[in-house]
């Protein structure tokens, strides 16, 4: 009963973190760690990349490509207007 318990939470990280990150068909990944817990769970550790900017509410600037706040009206990196005004230019 505790390794169904273990398989079923390492099942829901595995979703949960699979989607924050923006990464595509998080469930595969999910039923893949119920079935393959001893291989799909170290390789996941190993491929997966970082979070996504979408995911943490960012964007980039689309001058200097930095991340920076999606409410941002300045780049905090290049000081220019990152809004639809100031692409237009």
């Amino acid at each position: 009963m505790l390794i169904v318990i273990v398989l079923v939470a390492i099942a829901v990280w595995m979703y949960l973190d699979t989607k924050a990150r923006g990464a595509t068909q998080p469930a595969l990944w999910a039923i893949g760690a119920v079935l393959l817990a001893i291989v799909v769970v170290p390789v996941w550790l190993i491929k997966r990349g970082p979070k996504s900017d979408a995911a943490v509410g960012m964007k980039r600037c689309p001058f200097c490509a930095e991340a920076v706040q999606g409410a941002a009206i300045v780049c905090k990196h290049c000081a220019r207007d990152i809004t639809t005004r100031g692409q237009a230019a």
